[in-house]
């Protein structure tokens, strides 16, 4: 669903077509709970082997202190 909202956002021309997909992206998006949130992301592992947050960007960069030693 998110990817058919992402895509109509960037492909409508229409202003009245677009706010249509904004209206139903913000419901998409409000919809994400704490408790669904948990459920869906995990840690993943980086090159080193180390397990961290798909939003740790320095993790990428690095081995963690710990993997090094």
């Amino acid at each position: 669903m998110w990817m058919a909202l992402n895509e109509g956002m960037t492909y409508a021309w229409d202003a009245e077509q677009r706010a249509t997909y904004a209206q139903k992206s913000m419901v998409f998006v409000d919809g994400i709970t704490d408790t669904l949130s948990k459920r869906i992301v995990r840690k993943v592992k980086n090159r080193w082997g180390d397990e961290i947050w798909p939003w740790d960007r320095e993790g990428f960069k690095q081995p963690s202190n710990r993997s090094s030693q």
